[in-house]
């Protein structure tokens, strides 16, 4: 068997074409032992969009399920959801949390906070990260995007974690869109509130990846999301474009790894 293998999903019919790209997936495991995926809706004449999928196990099939609906909460690029399952002690039940972008091609775009009871339905609850929060620690950026959450250990104590990317700019050369940025990380104690943002990986610090300079300069590091080996032991999992000698737009995406 290889190592890696396409996913079997069942899509509407309708879906598939509207939506043939399913990008940025976050998994779930649910209470009675399935899964669920979260992806972004990507289609070259539709809008972004959020689709839900579910599964007897990681293997599939995957059954396609209607896309998320968002209440109280809008963007030009909605979508690249991270999500975890919490319980509701006041209903007690379980409660759906998304963290998610607003914009990644635009300045000004935030990580929000959504929640759902039903899994479909996402209400806005508030604002996780944003230039602001970046500004007044001290690390000035244009627009964030791409966050990533996940539940780590530091000095013994349990914590939330958000890793997220930060624009400095949108300018490449000859002024067309292209992203410049580094990687943020904000931690949470369970009940507070989340720390403003602090670069963890800068863009010049990965030596394959394009920078700014480079003629055929594409995008920043994304996608990126931090878990915990062992206890001190970290990995920063995430996405660099490499550096080629002539122009390979969509062919230089590549996922790398760093430890801590």
């Amino acid at each position: 068997m290889p190592l890696s293998h396409a996913l079997n999903i069942l899509r509407f019919q309708d879906h598939a074409h509207r939506y043939p790209q399913l990008k940025d997936p976050s998994l779930v495991r649910l209470p009675n032992g399935r899964w669920a995926m979260f992806t972004t809706l990507c289609g070259s004449s539709a809008p972004l969009g959020v689709g839900r999928f579910v599964a007897p196990s990681l293997e599939g099939p995957w059954q396609e399920l209607a896309p998320v609906a968002f209440h109280n909460l809008s963007g030009p690029e909605l979508c690249a959801p991270a999500l975890r399952l919490v319980p509701d002690r006041q209903r007690r039940t379980l409660r759906w949390e998304m963290y998610i972008q607003t914009s990644c091609f635009q300045r000004n775009g935030v990580i929000a906070l959504a929640v759902s009871s039903d899994g479909r339905n996402f209400y806005g609850a508030r604002t996780v990260a944003s230039v602001g929060t970046l500004e007044r620690a001290g690390a000035p950026a244009v627009g964030l995007y791409d966050a990533g959450y996940s539940r780590l250990t530091l000095g013994g104590e349990r914590l939330d974690a958000l890793v997220y990317s930060g624009y400095r700019t949108l300018e490449g050369p000859g002024g067309r869109l292209a992203g410049v940025g580094d990687l943020y990380l904000s931690l949470r104690r369970p009940g507070q509130d989340w720390t403003a943002g602090r670069r963890v990986l800068a863009h010049h610090e990965l030596p394959f990846h394009n920078q700014p300079g480079y003629p055929d300069y594409e995008w920043g590091l994304e996608g990126a999301k931090l878990l915990e080996l062992s206890p001190g032991r970290f990995l920063l999992v995430g996405v660099c474009f490499l550096e080629r000698p002539q122009r390979f737009d969509g062919q230089r995406q590549r996922v790398f790894m760093a430890a801590a």
